[in-house]
């Protein structure tokens, strides 16, 4: 459910530059990462979750 959910919010995340706790466990790393743009830098902070988080 993940992606779907930031896919229908990428505008608002892009916009407001929001930082994205995302339980990426189930769907893979590299497929949460890939959904935001180049100002994101990715923590991962356990085994279920990343932080996703605006380098400004």
């Amino acid at each position: 459910m993940e992606v779907p959910v930031i896919k229908g919010a990428i505008k608002t995340i892009a916009y407001y530059k929001l930082f994205c706790w995302v339980e990426y466990w189930k769907v893979g790393f590299e497929n949460i990462i890939e959904l935001f743009d180049d100002d994101y830098a990715f923590y991962i902070m356990d085994n279920l979750n990343i932080l996703c988080a605006p380098k400004e």
